[in-house]
């Protein structure tokens, strides 16, 4: 069916949406009759329980990635409570036994997703779930986004120059000093730095960012209240008034070994640029390459001598392709295109880009923008495989969102 036609169908369903009146009694069930996703059209207005999101994150055996495909078509978590059996399993393609556990544990999910809200309203922290608008835009568009964020305090995520900095844990003088020389030296450039609040590389890259008066972001593998290792406590406090501490897990979720590896694309997720100084060849700073690499990210790492132990892991990325050699500040600078801000540029936080405003083919279109930087509407076409007339027709109303703006040359970008 053609993307225009699609256009029509929320008409039938629902005349009124477009003027925000919008009776959704028995829409879902309009939906389903003819198998049309919600996802395809706005319902403006509608509020999107935080509970219902939470709830469905907590279900162990729904992974990211179908957490994300049942919002992608139901619209949102309250949206696949009410599906009935045989939608989820048809349409949501659940297996019938995930699908059971969502409707018979309907309740109890509920009330403790309430439980697990109350205790973060309580203790000053904040949820973003993947339905929010503000919902960081990097992480979205990776291929296993985390359904819901803890945030130890209200803070956007949205932020221009977001550079990880990770490595080893046991690292040495040289190291240590280059990262602080290196945060020292992208100041001027309003960076964020991410790491993970580990000993070595990633706890001196959040110190060198404190230093420098820039917020930085740690990414726990636990509760955002179960610091690990215990000795960065206070430097974990300090971050958290500067910057923030994110996990995908709830309070007083004990980090355990599988969480480190799955919290590293959290780090690669969020960042425009991975740097990797000393790491070597099975640490655990490879595997926040190999994500940075499967998210179109820049990775870059420090070459240390030859025969250090230290340093094979940066040796062998850089050996097989898998990151630009990085002698100092100026080559991320380089890489990046960026310029050094003003004091009166306010650059260091991105506007949301209105993602849930969006249907799928736009959504589609934004991804491709965002890892491209800037396209034709012919390699657009291309590449997302809609028809030009439909996709003339699409930027147009997508510049009048301020979503894009044309470039020159018959170029587009996303507004910055």
């Amino acid at each position: 069916m053609f993307l225009d036609a699609w256009d029509y169908l929320p008409k039938i369903l629902a005349p009124n949406v477009s003027t925000g009146n919008v009776d959704s009694k028995n829409l879902t069930e309009r939906c389903m009759i003819i198998g049309y996703p919600r996802k395809k059209y706005k319902i403006w207005g509608m509020v999107r329980d935080k509970k219902y999101s939470v709830a469905l994150s907590l279900i162990d055996q729904l992974g990211n990635q179908t957490y994300k495909r049942l919002i992608d078509f139901f619209g949102s978590a309250k949206e696949v409570f009410k599906a009935p059996l045989t939608f989820l399993t048809k349409k949501g393609k659940l297996q019938p036994k995930l699908a059971n556990i969502i409707i018979k544990e309907r309740n109890t999910l509920l009330e403790k997703a309430h439980r697990v809200i109350l205790n973060h309203k309580k203790k000053g922290c904040h949820i973003i779930t993947y339905e929010d608008n503000h919902y960081p835009n990097h992480l979205r568009h990776t291929y296993s986004p985390p359904p819901v964020l803890y945030l130890s305090r209200d803070f956007n995520l949205n932020r221009r120059r977001c550079i990880a900095i990770v490595g080893t844990r046991s690292a040495s003088s040289y190291g240590k000093n280059f990262a602080h020389k290196m945060v020292k030296e992208l100041a001027p450039y309003g960076i964020t730095v991410v790491s993970g609040l580990a000993y070595g590389i990633d706890i001196q890259a959040h110190e060198a960012a404190l230093q420098a008066q820039l917020p930085t972001i740690a990414v726990l593998a636990g509760g955002i209240n179960r610091v690990y290792p215990f000795d960065h406590q206070q430097q974990a406090e300090t971050i958290s008034k500067r910057g923030c501490l994110i996990s995908e897990e709830p309070l007083d979720v004990r980090p355990s070994k599988h969480h480190f590896p799955i919290r590293n694309r959290i780090i690669a997720g969020l960042s425009d640029v991975v740097v990797i100084v000393e790491a070597g060849i099975k640490s655990g700073a490879l595997i926040t390459a190999k994500y940075a690499n499967d998210f179109n990210r820049e990775v870059t790492a420090l070459p240390g001598n030859i025969g250090n132990k230290q340093s094979e892991g940066c040796h062998h990325l850089i050996k097989t392709h898998q990151a630009h050699l990085l002698t100092g500040a100026e080559d991320i600078a380089y890489l990046m295109n960026w310029k050094k801000v003003t004091a009166e540029e306010e650059d260091d936080v991105v506007t949301p880009i209105p993602m849930k405003d969006l249907c799928e083919e736009e959504r589609t279109v934004v991804q491709k923008l965002q890892q491209s930087n800037m396209m034709t509407l012919e390699n657009l076409s291309d590449t997302t495989r809609i028809a030009l007339p439909i996709l003339t027709t699409m930027m147009m109303e997508l510049e009048m969102k301020q979503v894009v703006a044309p470039q020159g040359g018959g170029k587009y970008a996303l507004v910055a």
